[in-house]
């Protein structure tokens, strides 16, 4: 793992950059701004393979800031997060070698402007191939700015992030939605990820404060932001699976799940659709004992409310539809 890092004196980017809030930028070498030849090594004899053999396309970006806001890791080190449903795990990790991956983004990152991605591959730094996360460091670290840098975008690999904004609600008995949306809480939820186990949840206020928790883990300095955690050792998913609540002022039902622990109050997760529910998902099933299932009920059952709300249980089939999203 390479953690965030600053680098030396920065050169002023050019004038037609100087006005704009992006600071890293691509550089087209078509019309799709994507090498129409392989990326080749500039120092022979430092690789065997040259050119990556999955799927995937190349392109370039130059860096003008201190700061990256961005992890890189070994794909070794992301075979059980990241890498957990890729195909031919070994192979593609042999493949892959110690080339550094970006695996966390923040969200004011300058390559997150470039539209670097995490899953994506760091192949050369400033014309100089890198062998390691520590290697890229060093040389992004070292190097002039503008800094060039070219990236592999894989599109073979299914990446799998398990965490996304969701209401939730944790702190009573009930094990339907709350009366109105305003009973729900807004957390940043995080199923294992890059600084807890695959089994832990932790919830965040916003997405800002968990990416302050990654860099403060990562950094070895104390955590300075709150965080709700929740063990999903012993937990299990209501059997009704996906329910769904509707309520006045939102045009379509909101979709949630209920975790039963008897440990701690039922926890309640809610997103406006299904694919804004699967991330979660995925994360949980993965967690839960074996023996416990996402699946919908075959049933439809509805709550009338005082309210005029109405709580539903739906039947949809079977989660595996759509718990493992790829990265977009």
């Amino acid at each position: 793992m390479a953690p965030l890092y600053n680098a030396p004196s920065v050169r002023k980017p050019p004038p037609y950059l100087q006005n704009q809030n992006t600071k890293a930028q691509h550089i087209p070498t078509n019309s799709n701004g994507i090498f129409d030849e392989p990326i080749f090594l500039t120092q022979p004899g430092t690789r065997r393979n040259t050119v990556l053999p999955l799927k995937g396309s190349y392109y370039g970006t130059e860096l003008y800031t201190p700061m990256l806001g961005v992890m890189f890791f070994k794909p070794a080190d992301l075979r059980h997060s990241l890498f957990r449903y890729v195909e031919n795990k070994d192979e593609t990790l042999q493949e892959l070698d110690e080339r550094p991956v970006v695996a966390f983004i923040t969200d004011d990152s300058p390559l997150q402007a470039a539209d670097v991605r995490v899953g994506h591959v760091l192949i050369r730094v400033n014309d100089v191939e890198v062998n390691n996360p520590r290697h890229a460091c060093q040389l992004i670290k070292e190097g002039p700015r503008p800094l060039p840098l070219v990236f592999f975008a894989p599109t073979s690999l299914e990446i799998t992030l398990t965490e996304g904004s969701y209401m939730v609600k944790y702190d009573t008995n009930d094990t339907v939605a709350p009366n109105g949306l305003r009973d729900w809480k807004y957390k940043y939820v995080v199923v294992g990820g890059l600084i807890a186990q695959p089994w832990m949840m932790n919830m965040y206020r916003s997405k800002a404060e968990y990416d302050i928790a990654v860099v403060e883990t990562q950094s070895r300095r104390p955590v300075s932001v709150k965080v709700k955690q929740f063990s999903l050792k012993a937990a299990r998913v209501m059997d009704e699976g996906v329910q769904v609540v509707k309520y006045k002022n939102e045009l379509q039902p909101r979709k949630y799940i209920v975790l039963l622990d008897a440990s701690q109050y039922p926890i309640k997760i809610s997103a406006p659709t299904l694919d804004e529910l699967a991330p979660i998902l995925q994360g949980i099933r993965s967690a839960l004992p074996r023996s416990s299932t996402i699946r919908m009920s075959s049933s439809r059952r509805s709550f009338a409310r005082k309210d005029g709300t109405e709580s539903t249980q739906d039947s949809r089939g079977s989660m595996d539809s759509f718990v493992r999203p790829g990265l977009r």
